[in-house]
């Protein structure tokens, strides 16, 4: 079907300000009368606060208030999956973690607030520090909160010990995966303030405005009728702003001086208390014929929570739904969990689990082939799934083709032939990874929502207004709504403006998550716009006097079909409609139907060269291909790709976020490299298959995350082909491969440990 926009390559509006500085983001707004915020953060990793004593702050010339727990007029507690986490630490209380706030100060500059924050005495007493996930459920280890685990999952299908009895080859693996940091541009900011009506107005980079309501109302008492929050232009997120983070604490200081308050986090701040990815570990055991066809897959799995819950229940329900692979697997157990430990809090981080099991698995489908000695291509080809199979989750519906060779063919030939190593000591490696990512369809509740609203207005000037709760946070999907809205009333782009993510104006829409804004929003907006088309058409219908099938749209224009002469403008149109009681609001409430979770096949290829001297790695080549049902701006879509697959290759080569006894070491982005546009491989290329989703916008699926899967397996299976070394644990810094190969010749690495719980999961993992 031809299409005015949809498939064609659009601009972002805000594209030239983006790239030139003219756009403005939290931390450069300012207010007449503003105040300006800093937090007192504890030391300790885990202690119980004996006294706070802010006393002499408060005294301090400048500042006008100082905030404790004893200041809140609500409930001192905060979370998305479980109510864990204190808005302040108070007398009695316990820190979890270094960085948790205790004091909030508000003063007339931000000199004078960080003078105030080394006038605050805090007594602590501390307590043992559990850092290493494998202890945290043994009943002699230290307990950071009244459980243990913070969320288990199970499945199972068939029979994996009478499948590994009868199998010709049994492969055991465990992969071991590093914390990873969100590293955005622009660090955690905020402003609060009341307006001219008295609502507390809260500007805050979030991906869901509505949930930052919920928590501030609950927090400060107050109804969430007297609570608007806005999320402006947002630099960055990947997950990592799903979490409170300044918007209760300048909330509480407005509330308590009357005033504007803005916060800004430093780097140092972001980095020490923003949530990471989770590390943890995978535990494999895959039986096999001899002519590789796998019969079983046996999966134990555990992930670092961190010191609070967060996102990590959900993180765990994703990754063992992701665990075994875009592969048929007759026999299949499955056992994970997150545990409570003293290190930095786990969250959301592009992928949501599903990069860690993806990783995991596409390492140990290579050993598995090189034990076979099959071609690491053919073992995927030989189990992907098949149009009708059962995929390895309980959830999940096969109700679309399976692209997943398609994926794997294009990916291989954009590869073209594996390059010739450059020069002495320098090997080349070549490596695959596959995944079948999936996406949210609003089928079911997520954070306490079903579904995503959306309104299309039409204004008696002719132009239109989208109106939804999705947050843009550099995706293009504030775009794409336009296009969406524009294809559906044949307009000019330029006549649509979208309004996004603003509890006051816009329908709630569910957080900006799972990658579903544009399966999710994307059918809402065009639900809207065809039902307000029609709605129109029944005036236009009779003033042409024909029947409403026969009404044209036109670029502004609306006629009847065969009467092109005797067009009206559509805001003459809309103003007839307006002075005559036609409700020129359409309002939708989308919600899926046809299955749980939506899903996609993505397969990379990852060529590389390893100096044996030193162990550096260069990435020579990253091809990623994607089904994307859909692309509904192809210049956004490749965007995604390309970024995601870089963020992901920063994983597997240097980015680690460590931590000894709870404190984090990287402290700024000086200590903790992420990729640059040096970095960038050689050669990059992105293929694009385009099988239309049932039940897509246009067909379009879910991508956000899904960019973030395959580039880390496939550089580190490229690495281990290239010099034969398991790296069972990354980033693949030189040093960590220079060193696995030095193992590699003393056959002194083990690669896989056995954990208990994975054959009786109400034992414990040590």
């Amino acid at each position: 079907m031809e299409t005015r926009y949809i498939g064609k390559n659009v601009d972002r509006p805000d594209a030239i300000d983006s790239a030139t500085g003219k756009l403005m983001f939290c931390a450069e707004k300012r207010f007449p009368d503003m105040l300006y915020a800093k937090t007192f953060r504890s030391t300790q990793t885990h202690a119980e606060v004996l006294e706070i004593d802010v006393s002499k702050a408060a005294q301090l010339e400048g500042v006008v208030a100082v905030a404790t727990a004893e200041d809140l007029p609500g409930v001192n507690i905060h979370g998305i999956h479980a109510l864990d986490q204190p808005v302040l630490v108070p007398v009695g209380g316990k820190v979890r973690l270094p960085g948790e706030p205790i004091a909030v100060v508000a003063a007339e500059s931000i000199e004078i607030a960080e003078k105030a924050l080394e006038l605050i005495e805090v007594k602590y007493k501390p307590l043992e520090v559990l850092s290493d996930p494998e202890l945290a459920c043994l009943e002699s280890s230290p307990q950071v909160h009244d459980k243990r685990i913070v969320r288990e999952y199970e499945y199972s299908i068939g029979d994996v010990e009478r499948a590994f009895s009868e199998a010709d080859v049994v492969l055991e693996y465990t992969q071991h995966l590093s914390r990873q940091e969100h590293a955005y541009i622009e660090t955690e900011a905020g402003i609060s303030f009341y307006d001219s009506d008295g609502i507390l107005t809260l500007f805050a980079p979030a991906q869901e405005p509505f949930n930052t309501r919920q928590q501030v109302a609950r927090a400060l008492a107050i109804p969430e009728s007297k609570v608007r929050a806005k999320v402006p232009n947002l630099g960055g997120s990947f997950g990592g702003k799903q979490s409170m983070t300044v918007q209760i604490h300048t909330a509480l200081l407005t509330y308590m001086t009357k005033r504007p308050v803005q916060m800004i986090w430093t780097r140092e701040e972001s980095m020490l208390f923003s949530t990471k990815r989770h590390p943890g570990r995978f535990y494999y055991k895959i039986g096999a014929t001899k002519e590789g066809m796998i019969t079983s897959m046996l999966v134990d799995f555990l992930l670092d929570a961190g010191a609070y819950a967060d996102q990590t229940p959900g993180v765990v329900v994703s990754a063992g739904a992701t665990a075994i692979g875009p592969y048929f697997v007759p026999n299949i157990k499955v056992y994970g969990k997150g545990v409570y430990t003293n290190n930095p809090i786990s969250g959301a981080f592009r992928g949501y689990g599903g990069p860690q099991a993806t990783i995991s698995v596409e390492r140990a489908i290579d050993l598995l082939a090189d034990k076979l000695g099959i071609d690491r291509v053919e073992i995927r080809r030989k189990n992907g799934l098949k149009t009708g199979d059962k995929p390895g989750n309980a959830v999940m519906v096969l109700d679309s083709r399976v692209t997943l060779n398609d994926t794997i063919e294009q990916a291989l030939a954009m590869a073209g032939p594996k390059p010739m190593p450059s020069g002495k000591n320098k090997k080349v490696g070549r490596g695959i990874a596959c995944c079948m990512p999936q996406f949210d369809v609003s089928a079911k509740p997520y954070n306490g929502l079903t579904g995503a609203g959306a309104e299309v207005e039409l204004l008696v000037d002719g132009s239109v207004q989208v109106r939804t709760g999705v947050v843009e946070m550099g995706s293009g999907i504030k775009v794409a709504l336009a296009m969406i809205a524009a294809e559906e009333l044949v307009l000019d782009m330029n006549k649509v403006d979208v309004v996004l993510s603003d509890s006051m104006l816009t329908p709630k829409a569910g957080p900006t998550v799972a990658s579903r804004a544009m399966y999710c929003c994307g059918n809402a907006v065009k639900a809207a716009a065809i039902q307000l088309k029609d709605r129109v058409n029944i005036k236009a219908a009779e003033i042409f006097q024909v029947p409403k099938d026969l009404i044209i749209w036109d670029n502004g224009k609306v006629y009847a079909q065969g009467k092109e002469d005797q067009a009206m403008k559509l805001s003459e149109l809309a103003r007839l409609c307006y002075v005559s009681g036609t409700n020129l609001v359409s309002s939708i409430f989308f919600v899926g139907t046809h299955a749980h979770l939506g899903h996609s096949f993505c397969t990379a290829v990852a060529d590389v060269e390893v100096d044996e001297e030193t162990g550096e790695v260069e990435v020579l080549f990253l091809g990623t291909s994607h089904d994307v049902g859909k692309m509904i701006n192809p210049i956004g879509v490749k965007s995604q790709i390309l970024g995601g697959g870089v963020q992901g290759m920063g994983w597997a080569l240097m980015e680690d976020m460590k931590s000894e006894n709870g404190q984090i070491i990287p402290k700024n982005l000086h200590e903790y490299p992420i990729p640059t546009a040096n970095d960038i491989p050689k050669r990059t290329e992105i293929g694009i298959i385009e099988d239309p989703y049932p039940t897509g916008p246009y067909g379009a699926k879910g991508i956000g995350e899904h960019t973030n899967y395959t580039s880390t397996p496939a550089i580190l299976n490229a690495i281990a082909d290239a010099v034969q070394i398991s790296l069972d644990k990354f980033p693949a810094t030189p040093e960590t491969v220079w060193r696995a190969m030095k193992n590699r010749q003393s056959d002194a690495k083990p690669l896989a440990t056995c954990p208990s719980s994975v054959l009786e999961p109400s034992t414990v993992t040590v």
